[in-house]
């Protein structure tokens, strides 16, 4: 896949973008990192300097892009989501962004799993 997305479980911001990247059923590579371990960590610093989450790596394109709403908004660029597409997220079918933006001033509209 040409889609790696870098991201912790705990961080929010990361939720944000896997939240944008399902609903969109884009398909990506989910990458766990592990900022306890030194190897781990180097690795990462070494992708992303500043060393914060999420980071997007596109090889198709030759891009890394950093924090939730960029990704979001990169997505929506180069990945469209396809008419029709099923939201993981809500259940319903809906445009690419729509849920996360409801979701975000309302969260009691996201359906517990």
């Amino acid at each position: 896949m040409s889609l790696t997305l870098y991201y912790h479980p705990l961080s929010s911001f990361c939720m944000k973008a896997l939240m944008a990247l399902y609903e969109n059923a884009t398909p990506f590579t989910p990458h766990l990192v592990d900022l306890g371990g030194a190897a781990q960590r180097a690795k990462f610093i070494e992708l992303w300097p500043a060393g914060k989450f999420p980071v997007l790596r596109d090889d198709a394109r030759d891009r890394k892009v950093p924090e939730s709403s960029i990704i979001i908004e990169y997505l929506l660029q180069h990945y469209p989501a396809p008419q029709g597409a099923h939201c993981a997220v809500s259940g319903a079918r809906t445009g690419f962004g729509r849920t996360i933006l409801a979701a975000m001033s309302a969260p009691q509209n996201l359906v517990r799993l």
